[in-house]
């Protein structure tokens, strides 16, 4: 465990950290408000209980906002923080960057540890319910620490991740890799099993009720893995698949290739439809309860699909979005940009209430 001296900002509007307030929702089709932190936003924010936004920038910053988009804090790192937040039951805020730590926080910014990995942290943590908290580097190590910081295991993948691990019933991580490797393993560090694709994986599994895995490769296929490693199913598709998977309402299960095709299938993998957008998705949508759609594309543009794959509204800020959305219990929408700023949209409704909605499966990063 390595502790570090940061400095903390509390000032509301100066410089970069400015907040813009924009005239109305529109129907959803303006962001009702826009957080400006001078960098590109890739951490995938996370909503506290409370209503708290945190997210992290390449500005070097951790930040905490308000609902209504004021800062509340900010935390310099000294490096730019690419991971996205993960809020524990007790609202303390775990986070990585490209320092190589991860950070633990107070839900008021007070840093209460910090671990440092072997290479930076660009994904996200998750927590069972004793409070350990499993994550990776992108040297591809699996890390385990417990509810202090303390190193519990680690396990090597032996290839680069780029994509986060998911947890099943406090029983099972999920992990992928460059290499194409799936790997499950027990919440004490064992390996379950491990499956050897044909091509790269970079995506993070979508987990059913069931603890199915649903996710796609390099390889132009969905692939679906039961909890044993048992193959359910693959799904061809035109190109490649960068963009994680969400599980809606029905069991539909959403996801874009780079051909900037859209699909939507149900969890035997039947095709319930398809759609080219001429726009492509490289992160993860998310559902609300009525099974509309909401995603930000490479192009700039925000988009809200019905549950049929019709465009229901889009907003453009000519600059790729390069996080996924999270739709808080409000129904309030929060993604990070490469205009440098926090965006806010309306969904229709709150989010969905299946057990993947939208990236890490629910607002607080977890389920």
């Amino acid at each position: 465990m390595t502790s570090f001296s940061l400095s903390r900002s509390f000032l509301l509007f100066s410089g970069c950290a400015a907040m813009f307030l924009l005239a109305g929702c529109g129907g959803g089709t303006k962001s009702e408000w826009r957080f400006n932190t001078g960098a590109r936003v890739l951490s995938s924010p996370a909503v506290a209980e409370d209503g708290t936004i945190y997210f992290g920038s390449d500005d070097t910053k951790i930040y905490a906002i308000g609902p209504d988009g004021r800062e509340m804090w900010s935390v310099f790192t000294e490096f730019p923080v690419r991971g996205s937040p993960l809020i524990g039951p007790d609202g303390t805020v775990y986070i990585g960057g490209q320092d190589y730590l991860l950070h633990a926080m107070s839900p008021e910014g007070e840093v209460l540890w910090q671990f440092e990995a072997e290479d930076e942290l660009n994904g996200a943590a998750q927590i069972d319910g004793e409070g350990n908290l499993y994550f990776a580097c992108r040297r591809g190590i699996v890390y385990s620490v417990n509810k202090d910081g303390n190193e519990r295991w680690r396990h090597r993948t032996g290839a680069r991740i780029s994509s986060s691990p998911s947890l099943y019933n406090d029983e099972i991580l999920y992990v992928t890799n460059q290499g194409g490797q799936v790997t499950a393993l027990s919440t004490g560090g064992q390996v379950r099993w491990e499956v050897k694709l044909d091509a790269p994986v970079l995506t993070t599994p979508a987990v059913g009720a069931d603890g199915s895995i649903y996710f796609g490769g390099h390889d132009q296929l969905f692939h679906a893995f039961t909890s044993d490693g048992s193959k359910k199913w693959e799904f061809p598709v035109e190109e490649s698949i960068q963009s994680s998977a969400a599980i809606g309402p029905g069991g539909v299960i959403f996801f874009g290739d780079e051909d900037a095709n859209f699909y939507a299938l149900d969890l035997d993998g039947n095709l319930i439809w398809r759609r080219n957008l001429e726009d492509v998705l490289r992160e993860t949508p998310a559902f609300d309860a009525r099974g509309n759609i909401y995603f930000g594309t490479v192009g700039g543009r925000f988009m809200a699909l019905s549950p049929g794959g019709e465009v229901l509204w889009k907003s453009e800020i000519r600059w790729e979005f390069q996080s996924s959305p999270v739709i808080a219990p409000s129904g309030a929408i929060y993604i990070g940009g490469g205009d440098f700023n926090v965006h806010a949209f309306r969904a229709a409704a709150p989010a969905a209430e299946e057990v993947w909605p939208m990236f890490r499966g629910g607002p607080a990063g977890r389920r």
